[in-house]
């Protein structure tokens, strides 16, 4: 499983569209105690699909960040990417939890 948490400080950042790095965890099928973890800064890519897109080239199954708008969960879901939101706190412990 492959999550993307918007990111800043160690902490979930409180909106995708407006985030500057990303938090990219790749969980292990075989073992999901395994864990990879890479920081993607995203500066100078704008736009809710340009986003999605880069999510979407990384392989992203699920998408978590504190604020999310309709356009931007509605570009995730188009490539069946799942959006989170409505979240804050430390971003390693909740990509442990999903």
């Amino acid at each position: 499983m492959i999550i993307a948490i918007s990111y800043k400080d160690g902490q979930i950042f409180e909106h995708f569209g407006h985030a500057e790095m990303f938090a990219i965890y790749e969980y292990s099928e075989e073992n999901p105690n395994e864990v990879t973890k890479m920081l993607l800064e995203v500066n100078g890519i704008h736009g809710h699909k340009a986003m999605a897109d880069l999510m979407k080239d990384n392989g992203v199954e699920i998408v978590l960040s504190g604020h999310m708008g309709t356009e931007a969960k509605n570009q995730l879901l188009a490539y069946g990417i799942i959006p989170v939101a409505g979240y804050c706190g430390h971003a390693d412990t909740a990509a442990d939890m999903l």
